[in-house]
């Protein structure tokens, strides 16, 4: 028993850590959205 509580622990660290993971990929999506966006409008800016 001791043993099943201890997998169910490392398997809700699994899960946190690949939450973690996704978080971190979302925002470097969202910055690199950001990032084209800006690029795109500095012509336009300029002009």
């Amino acid at each position: 028993m001791g043993s099943l509580s201890g997998k169910s622990k490392t398997g809700q660290g699994k899960r946190k850590a690949r939450k973690k993971s996704v978080d971190i990929a979302t925002v470097t999506a969202l910055i690199q959205a950001l990032v084209a966006l800006i690029v795109a409008l500095t012509p336009l800016l300029k002009n």
